[in-house]
């Protein structure tokens, strides 16, 4: 997956090319022994100023191709290539980014690793999860604790690996903010985000991206991070 916040149609198709071949053959998973083919589904959101454009899909991204809208100035963006853990559900509902809306605000995040949704009841959740996505439930964690508070629980639960992007749309003062998170408990290369910048933007992407084309330095890890805001047309 990757987050991208600046202003370049070019930078942001070359991140999704990155993503669709890293998709359809995850080289550092394969080298570790893990599924190296993302095939269950895949999803984006584009913000810019006066514009929302969402997009899930229960098909693999290297079936599919990317028309990007036309945006004018700055916009953030967040892409997802998912691989189902096993037994879980699959299709274009269960596809990142999941959205969360309330009266003052909208929320997506995209999430790769997994929570304990067995620990949800001792934080205030009692909804039976039972039947959803870790991801679905980090979700509404976030929308009721506020993010930093909300992603330090999620890292109490988390099984190993906790990365996140997340964008907010605070409604009333009319922002939109980017952030990402990186953790894991292991020190191999599967979990480790890099980032790179250059004149047009910044960007935030999975180890894999870079064994197709995309530069970068190691991110910060485990320290909620926010990339970038843009204000919103009132």
């Amino acid at each position: 997956m990757f987050a991208y916040a600046g202003n370049s149609h070019d930078e942001l198709l070359n991140l999704f090319r990155a993503l669709k071949q890293s998709a359809k053959n995850d080289e550092v998973a394969r080298g570790l022994g893990k599924n190296a083919v993302h095939k269950d589904g895949w999803g984006y959101v584009i913000i810019n100023v006066n514009r929302v454009v969402y997009k899930r899909s229960g098909d693999p991204i290297f079936l599919e191709d990317l028309r990007p809208p036309s945006l004018s100035g700055p916009f953030l963006a967040v892409f997802h290539a998912r691989q189902a853990s096993p037994q879980s559900p699959t299709g274009a509902f269960f596809s990142h980014p999941f959205s969360r809306e309330t009266l003052g605000k909208v929320l997506f995040l995209a999430h790769n690793g997994s929570i304990s949704k067995q620990k949800l009841p001792t934080l205030g959740i009692s909804l039976d999860y039972s039947e959803y996505v870790d991801s679905e439930a980090a979700l509404e964690l976030l929308e009721q604790r506020g993010i930093q508070s909300g992603v330090n629980y999620l890292k109490e639960i988390a099984t190993g690996l906790l990365n996140l992007f997340i964008i907010e749309i605070n409604k009333v003062d009319r922002v939109a903010s980017l952030y990402f998170f990186n953790y894991s408990t292991q020190l191999d290369e599967y979990g480790r985000f890099y980032e790179g910048e250059t004149s047009s933007g910044r960007f935030v992407f999975s180890s894999t991206l870079k064994l197709h084309g995309v530069d970068g330095t190691q991110a910060k890890s485990g320290e909620l991070v926010k990339m970038a805001d843009i204000t919103l047309k009132s």
